[in-house]
């Protein structure tokens, strides 16, 4: 459903509407649907004539995907509403976009009909239809619709944008850099005009042009992974200046952990393991415990790709045990397993995976692997397979997995090579990683087609893991002088994972050779004296070594208060036993911001937090950057701000605990805290 009908509807004014009725519309507004459903049943079996309320229980149908029952209460708010009120043809639009859902061209078209001859001059509708247009990809009428949309309001940004969309989908790069210069001169704040111009330029080779857009949108929008993404690739083109600008923002914002997070993997591209495990220890340092399992997933990804997969079983597991919502940990663990050795954990991973998720083929492939090819399982394997199949039918490297063991399990040439040629058949883009064509031509006996595929994706994407899958071919092909060219190409270009290179049957007919193993012999020798070996299991930074004894004054309900410093600014704290987080008032940051203690730079976003009373509350967050209590320095201290301006700075117990044991000696009228011996 689009949000530029529901900010639409949510400004209409209802005053003099029944209490069911504006609590259905308010819940709406704020997305609880089940409340709003609710309030509108309410309404509706006192009022059975409000069509309002029919209009409204439409909307939340659309948003279930219940079109059937949509369409219904839509036709019955038409039904009721008086004729002259405006919502009758917002109700005809509405309408129009139910059976733009249900994929009636000819039905919507003429229920938008209706709602332009109802309000004829209203640029939302004729939005409305240009958008829905673009999905029926009828991007002439939707660029009519746009037109009348800039001829009723000539400022109108969102059209603009629409008007880009298409331009993008059209491959129209030239149309899509002016309507996106457009759009920056009218609002240089606009993100997705940046982004969209970004994307233009990368396609027409202005490489520079398009990180530096990249660069503006991230900036403006830093919550938009997929413009985060772009930024990252568009980098790829010029690691220097996408380091540069990633660079500056961390300096500007110094306490945005995503900043870091983007430049860890600018790093990781570049094979410059040492300083994306660096950006990692920096942001563990920054982030708090609720934020700290999908960077532990991310730093696990890491790890892999190093070949260092003892530390990401750590990272994962540890990841898991904060949040066990994801079936790819599980999915990414077991395959982490899997080339550690420990086959029974991977496929046990990999069924909890599947129990998860069981709609992601890549899952049934992988554990098929393992049972096909470790465990000796082959009706495991094949069954796994099969299902990945069932699942999608255009995964290619299931059917090459599931053909190599018809041939060599099964003496079924028949059946494999079926499976052979329907990787050629779905395997027909040049990528940067997980080709199987050249792999399925050699199954075939097509050896002149599998050299010049491979060829052909070495010369568009020159990556180790290419060179890795050359090395596999020539290997497979007997040809052992190309084969270990290949692997060293793949090692000086930042191939490092051992594990899998030595259990990958590929390089069965090179692994024994002298010049094989002086080669890996070598690499390793390298990897050993470049590998970083990163903090997987410190839980924080801010490790205390030592005692410290910290003086309070007693306040009364389990609060002492201690002297700290904030930044350098001296103040008074209370210590909290019953208090979970650490907070600090709006009025003490004010005085800090406007004496130069804190910037408006400090603020990191929001965050869910406990109040001393239990409560929970949304509030802004802020990164201290040092705190001293009693000779104890802590750096980076994220906060949250309380709402309440007399609070003053808390320290909750279990957030105190975080960096050592504590001990109160209420004689001594001491908090002792006790971290790691010396």
């Amino acid at each position: 459903m689009k949000n530029t009908l529901l900010f639409l509807l949510l400004s209409f004014t209802t005053f003099s509407q029944t209490y069911n009725l504006q609590s259905g519309i308010n819940n709406y507004g704020e997305e609880k649907y089940d409340e709003a459903l609710a309030f509108l049943k309410k309404e509706i079996a006192q009022n059975p004539k409000e069509g309002k309320a029919y209009y409204y229980l439409a909307l939340i149908n659309v948003e279930n995907k219940t079109y059937a029952q949509g369409l219904t209460q839509v036709n019955l708010s038409i039904a009721n509403l008086a004729s002259t009120d405006t919502l009758v043809s917002y109700a005809w639009q509405f309408k129009g976009d139910i059976y733009y859902h249900l994929d009636d061209l000819e039905k919507f078209e003429s229920s938008y009909s209706k709602a332009i001859s109802l309000k004829p001059t209203e640029p939302s509708i004729y939005y409305g239809r240009a958008f829905d247009y673009c999905g029926f990809k009828q991007y002439e009428k939707a660029i009519a619709d746009i037109n009348k949309v800039l001829e009723l309001d000539e400022g109108n940004i969102r059209a603009r944008d629409l008007l880009a969309t298409i331009y993008l989908q059209q491959e129209k790069y030239a149309d899509l850099i002016k309507i996106c210069d457009r759009i920056i001169k009218l609002d240089p704040t606009f993100a997705s005009a940046y982004d969209n111009r970004s994307y233009a330029y990368y396609m027409v080779g202005k490489y520079d042009l398009a990180i530096l857009d990249s660069y503006n949108a991230i900036s403006l929008d830093e919550k938009d992974s997929r413009i985060r993404g772009n930024f990252i690739t568009f980098s790829k083109k010029n690691f220097t200046l996408g380091l540069a600008k990633i660079s500056s923002l961390i300096k500007e914002f110094p306490q945005k952990d995503i900043w870091v997070y983007v430049r860890s993997q600018l790093y990781r591209y570049k094979k410059d393991y040492k300083n994306a495990l660096a950006d990692f220890v920096k942001i563990f340092e920054m982030i708090p415990e609720n934020y700290r399992s999908s960077f532990l997933t991310a730093r696990a990804e890491l790890y892999a790709e190093m070949g260092m997969h003892d530390k990401a079983i750590v990272d994962y597991t540890e990841s898991i045990s904060l949040d066990s919502s994801s079936a790819h940990d599980f999915g990414n663990r077991g395959d982490e397993y899997r080339l550690t050795g420990n086959y029974v954990a991977s496929v046990k991973d990999f069924d909890k995976a599947i129990e998860m998720d069981p709609e992601e083929p890549w899952f049934y492939y992988r554990r098929g692997w393992v049972k096909d090819e470790f465990l000796k399982d082959s009706e495991g394997g094949l069954a796994d397979y099969t299902s990945a199949i069932e699942v999608d039918r255009d995964y290619s490297y299931t059917y090459l997995h599931r053909g190599r063991l018809y041939a060599k399990h099964y003496k079924d040439t028949l059946r494999a090579n079926a499976d052979f040629r329907k990787v050629v058949e779905l395997d027909t883009i040049v990528g940067s990683g997980g080709n199987a064509r050249h792999y399925a031509y050699f199954e075939l006996g097509q050896f002149n087609q599998a050299k010049a595929w491979l060829n052909k994706t070495l010369q568009k994407f020159p990556e180790d893991g290419n060179f890795y899958d050359a090395a596999c071919l020539y290997s497979l092909m007997k040809l052992p002088t190309q084969s270990l060219a290949y692997l060293d190409t793949a090692f000086i270009k930042g191939y490092r994972d051992f594990e899998h290179l030595a259990k990958d049957d590929d390089l069965d007919n090179v692994r024994n050779q002298p010049e094989f193993k002086a080669l890996i012999t070598r690499w390793k020798a390298k990897f050993i004296e470049t590998k970083v070996v990163g903090n997987s299991n410190d839980k924080l930074t801010n490790r205390i070594i030592g005692t410290y004894v910290i003086p309070y004054k007693p306040s009364g309900s389990g609060t002492y208060e201690v002297q700290s410093k904030i930044n350098g600014l001296p103040l008074s704290m209370m210590f909290d036993t019953g208090a979970s987080d650490i907070s600090i008032s709006q009025t003490e940051v004010d005085f800090m911001i406007k004496n130069g203690f804190l910037n408006e730079q400090d603020y990191i976003g929001t965050a869910r937090y406990t109040l001393a009373n239990g409560e929970k509350e949304v509030s802004r967050t802020i990164m201290l950057r040092e705190v001293e209590i009693g000779g104890l320095v802590l750096k980076n201290v994220r906060a949250s701000v309380s709402k309440n301006r007399t609070a003053g700075m808390l320290f909750g117990q279990s957030a105190m605990g975080r960096y050592g044991k504590i001990t109160i000696d209420n004689q001594k009228k001491q908090i002792i805290l006790t971290g790691d011996a010396k």
